[in-house]
């Protein structure tokens, strides 16, 4: 699962966002990223400005957090 909440961007440890798909409300990802040893974090961060359009708009930003994993692994998930 990732913990979500509408702030400030900020920066976060390597990841790579292969694909994603929308079903439902849901936002899935495809990511892999460096580690293996531990159990890694992530969270969705929404801008607090929303766009004028329609359907109005947010940026996002995917923060990933290794938790200082140091094994070279390469993960595959589903976020």
């Amino acid at each position: 699962m990732v913990e979500s909440s509408i702030g400030k961007f900020e920066e976060g440890d390597p990841l790579d966002i292969d694909s994603l798909y929308v079903e439902g409300n849901k936002l899935f990802m495809y990511v892999h990223y460096g580690g293996g040893c531990k159990e890694h974090q992530f969270k969705m961060i929404g801008s607090p400005v929303v766009m004028k359009t329609l359907p109005a708009k947010r940026s996002v930003q995917l923060v990933h957090d290794n938790e200082d994993d140091q094994c070279k692994s390469i993960v595959n998930r589903i976020l």
